[in-house]
């Protein structure tokens, strides 16, 4: 019988113990889970804003590159210039981000057409088709003396703006992620494992048998916690031993009594 009792204390010391290392599993795991939600949405933002405003750079620097190349453009669509075509097709060459160039007339027709060597030429359907592969489309118009000329539509490259993007977010978030490691280390080990040791001894509450050797590393917040806990195990226990004497005493006087 012996024998039997203290496998089931044994069995209920290991289940006990297993409870509480899931339970700091669970808990580390929801905490780690949480700043890891943290910091996925802040990488999207960033990731997000940095698109944004190169996109609007590049839209502004086309802009710029076009309507410096006005006189160049009039010469060669225009007025049908071979030799003026050739130079703008080179001159397009120089940016091999620029995988399509369109332009248009006032009906909206392609009248010069660019596309990159690394591009097989299609029509203007593949600058939307293209955009879902990670490319960038968008219009505009050549001002020529301020005023729109000719309308233009371009397949831009962000390849390397994309590893460009990538690399950067990556430099910023690796100190993060081992600062995250460390933080959540330090939580585990100062934290919660006290933590759990202090509710693991609550049911105990009164029998002044709570023990906080387990907390004495722990933060000092916890400590204290655990400490006033032990305090009040104690103080419970006493006041409690107290009682059954006085209430013993009041039986022994009321035998008495009765006699």
């Amino acid at each position: 019988m012996a024998k039997w009792n203290l496998g089931i204390k044994v069995i209920i010391h290991e289940n006990k113990q297993k409870e509480r290392e899931f339970r700091s599993i669970r808990l580390f795991w929801k905490m780690f889970l949480s700043l890891l939600f943290i910091l996925t949405i802040s990488t999207i933002a960033t990731m997000s804003t940095a698109h944004y405003f190169n996109t609007e750079k590049i839209k502004k620097y086309t802009d710029h590159l076009m309507n410096a190349s006005a006189p160049l453009i009039v010469d060669s669509i225009l007025y049908s210039n071979t030799d003026s075509s050739i130079e703008l097709n080179r001159m397009l060459s120089n940016y091999p981000e620029y995988l399509l160039v369109y332009f248009y007339d006032s009906n909206n027709k392609i009248i010069h057409a660019y596309h990159s060597m690394s591009l097989t030429p299609k029509d203007h359907a593949a600058i939307r088709t293209d955009v879902l592969k990670g490319n960038y489309a968008f219009h505009s118009a050549v001002l020529y003396d301020g005023k729109p000329i000719i309308k233009y539509s371009v397949l831009y490259d962000m390849s390397l703006f994309f590893d460009g993007v990538f690399f950067q977010v990556l430099l910023l978030i690796t100190p993060f992620l081992l600062c995250l490691f460390m933080i959540m280390l330090y939580l585990k080990k100062r934290i919660i494992e006290p933590i759990n040791s202090i509710i693991e001894h609550l049911p105990h509450m009164g029998s002044n048998v709570i023990d906080i050797r387990e907390c004495k590393d722990a933060e000092e917040e916890v400590y204290l916690l655990a400490n006033e806990i032990k305090k009040a195990d104690s103080c419970i226990y006493h006041n409690d031993r107290k009682l059954r004497e006085v209430n013993r005493a009041l039986i022994n006087k009321t035998h008495e009594l009765n006699k």
